[in-house]
């Protein structure tokens, strides 16, 4: 239900995932230095939906930007490892950034927590604003069905062409494999 007020272009889907992430580091200046719990942790969980999926539906766009369209589908490709690298990457942060806070806590209060999760959504905001300044608008959108799908004839249509690329997302299930092997 957000992603559409998110923007349709890569720039404008990085301006949104940039505001998500300026919602959160206010979020935890809110917490650690008012001291307002209910006022932060609403702005936690606006800045943080909204950082998450302008960054997942920004990253075919950033794809497309930097990998040419191709018979071999490598822009699939990589965009599939684009996400595994994200989800890894978002992981491993999680862990080093919870063992960090615990640290944090252990020597320091919960003040100095939030503002190191300040810290780290500043630096989220500088690299966001690094990849839309350098990063360029693709040439395709994702969502375009490619050309070799547009070259089909009648006949393959009805066939099921398991070589044939398809616009699907990654976790769709071929169907036509099943079917063909029934």
């Amino acid at each position: 239900a957000l992603v559409p007020f998110l923007g349709s272009t890569l720039h404008q889907k990085l301006v949104a995932f940039r505001l998500g992430l300026v919602t959160l580091m206010i979020a935890f200046l809110v917490i650690g230095t008012f001291q307002l719990a209910i006022l932060g942790v609403v702005l936690v969980g606006f800045g943080y939906a909204v950082s998450v999926s302008a960054s997942y539906s920004c990253l075919p766009m950033v794809i497309a930007a930097s990998a040419p369209e191709d018979e071999h589908q490598t822009h699939k490709k990589m965009e599939k490892l684009a996400v595994g690298m994200n989800m890894a990457g978002s992981g491993f942060s999680m862990i080093v950034s919870n063992l960090t806070i615990g640290v944090i806590k252990d020597h320091a209060s919960y003040r100095w927590a939030c503002l190191f999760l300040a810290g780290m959504a500043t630096c989220g905001v500088v690299s966001v604003s690094w990849v839309r300044c350098f990063c360029p608008e693709p040439v395709w959108l994702p969502s375009e069905p490619s050309r070799e799908m547009e070259e089909t004839t009648p006949g393959e249509a009805e066939q099921p062409n398991l070589h044939r690329p398809r616009s699907a997302g990654a976790l769709e299930i071929e169907d036509e494999y099943y079917q063909a092997s029934a």
